[in-house]
């Protein structure tokens, strides 16, 4: 038309996520450089381009009405033209997300850091079971969060400790996301233990329930060679071995005294703790110092 410009411009949203409050804007830049904004009903330019417009302008690109409609499914609260906002809680970005890989490809998508780790570059956060032997028969078993960069404090372990979605907000983290899978996999591990789920700070478990993990619960449980030596042992028993007397013994034992001496040695090479339990006089100490 000879009464305006029409301009080309490709369509963006500006994401802002402010603890319980997301802001959303939808922009667009045109190849003057002219910066324009929809308030809803039409778009509307903010600042011009590199050279003042001689006559009126208006955007004409396809690109436009897929990012117009998209917004339109969001449905957002609008306060003033041209700001969507929502109330950012665990429902809110989830229906975010349900909708997030239909979004026009031929917009960009900004937003700050807070929206970039959850949307534009997610990082997930997930547990690893962490196994340590006690060098008795008892291991402890912690869920330390793996996010690189991310410093998490006890206020924030006690909320993923509790968490059931794939999104949480953390006290002094701000919002995080899940990987809601390694995050259910843990929880079942935990379970089979007869642990409290993902609590914060270490947990102790007896070496034989380690030693009854199936081969994945193992394997996700940690490469621990003491509980895998255990359930081997397990496994291929047959039966408690007879051990002799040591030499410096100057006693004559009872037969049962003598199963009662090799049951301490069975449990001593399995590397376990046990209890010898007998009525008074019986000869628990001989069987001990035996």
């Amino acid at each position: 038309s000879n009464l305006c410009d029409s301009l080309e411009a490709k369509p963006r949203f500006v994401f802002e996520l402010h603890g319980d409050r997301l802001e959303l804007r939808l922009q667009a830049k045109a190849k003057d450089s002219s910066q324009w904004e929809w308030s809803g009903h039409e778009w509307k330019i903010i600042t011009t381009g590199r050279r003042k417009p001689k006559r009126l302008q208006v955007l004409e690109d396809e690109r436009l009405e897929p990012a117009i409609n998209w917004l339109r499914q969001l449905d957002w609260f609008t306060p003033e033209p041209g700001l969507w906002i929502g109330d950012a809680n665990e429902n809110f970005l989830h229906v975010l997300a349900s909708v997030w890989d239909d979004r026009p490809e031929d917009s960009e998508f900004l937003g700050n850091d807070a929206f970039q780790r959850l949307f534009l570059k997610p990082k997930r956060l997930k547990p690893k079971l962490v196994v340590k032997g006690s060098g008795i028969d008892w291991l402890s078993v912690s869920a330390e969060w793996e996010e690189e960069g991310l410093k998490l404090t006890k206020k924030d372990l006690e909320s993923l400790a509790q968490a059931t979605g794939r999104f949480v907000k953390l006290p002094n983290k701000g919002w995080v996301e899940l990987d809601v899978n390694a995050t259910q996999r843990a929880q079942e591990t935990m379970a089979d233990l007869g642990l409290d789920g993902l609590e914060p700070g270490a947990q102790k478990i007896a070496m034989e329930q380690a030693a009854h993990l199936g081969e994945e619960s193992l394997s996700v449980f940690g490469d621990n060679k003491q509980a895998q030596k255990l359930r081997d042992r397990i496994e291929s028993f047959e039966g408690i071995p007879s051990k002799g007397i040591p030499d410096n013994i100057q006693a004559e034992l009872r037969p049962y005294q003598y199963e009662g001496f090799d049951f301490l040695c069975h449990l001593k090479s399995m590397g376990l703790g046990g209890i010898l339990a007998d009525d008074m006089g019986l000869g628990k100490t001989l069987q001990t110092l035996t």
